[in-house]
Order: C-alpha cells, then structure tokens, then sequence
C-alpha cells in the first residue's frame, strides 16, 4: 500500500532536512516515503526481520535510513528528538503507544493528521472490501 505512505507524508506536509521517525513500520513504505522527500528517517519496528526489505529497497533507490529495533511502547529515543513522528498501519493506538509517541514529538497537530488519514483508511478498505463482496 505505497499509496498510503505517499498520502501520509504528504497529509503532514513532510520538509527536506525534517527528523522523522517511523514506528512499527513494517515493510518500510512510509519510511521510504519520508525518505525519498530528503528527511532524516529512523524506521523502527519490534521485528528486525521486517529491516531487510526495507534495507534492500532503500539502498537501490541510494536513500539513507537508520534501521533501529524498537517497540511502539518503549521507544529508545529522548523526548523532542523528531519533527515528525508517522506510523501507517502498524501503531496500534493504544493509550500507551500515544504517550510514548506525544513524548517523542510534542506537537500534536501531526497525530490528528495521522489519526484523520488511518480513519479515512479505514472507511475506504471498507468501502471496498462491501464493493468487492458485492
């Protein structure tokens, strides 16, 4: 769902040279997203197996990521050491992960971006999967 990771990062207005972290990011979509707008990404997951996609990819398009294992809720980073803070699909909003997310990047204004485009995500996988069933 590349398309995804593109509207994420467009829907938060990404600057070349922005400090972003991907979290739980999974196969590395909206890490590359953020990476291909000439962003500092760290892409994190709990699963350092999911890195070697994304590793591979990110190197044959000559993009610079940091791959680190993290889980959602114990993030290893200071607080304030993002400007952007994404996760596409694989943050489940749980109380805690939203704590950990807020201390990682204070602004919450980008969080109600992503809350607003994983509803809209939502309501259009299931507008389609009723279409397909159809």
């Amino acid at each position: 769902m590349q398309i995804v990771a593109e509207r994420l990062c467009e829907a938060v207005d990404l600057r070349a040279g922005s400090r972003v972290l991907d979290v739980a990011a999974g196969n590395g979509n909206t890490t590359l997203a953020a990476a291909r707008r000439w962003c500092d990404v760290t892409s994190t997951d709990k699963n350092p197996a999911v890195f070697e996609t994304s590793r591979k990819r990110a190197e044959a398009e000559c993009l610079k990521i940091k791959f680190v294992e993290a889980d959602a809720e114990k993030l290893p980073f200071p607080d304030q050491s993002y400007d952007v803070v994404l996760s596409a699909f694989g943050v489940m909003m749980g109380e805690r992960v939203i704590r950990e997310l807020l201390a990682i990047k204070n602004e919450w204004i980008p969080l109600i971006y992503l809350l607003r485009l994983a509803a809209f995500i939502l309501i259009m996988i299931a507008i389609v999967d009723k279409n397909r069933r159809a």
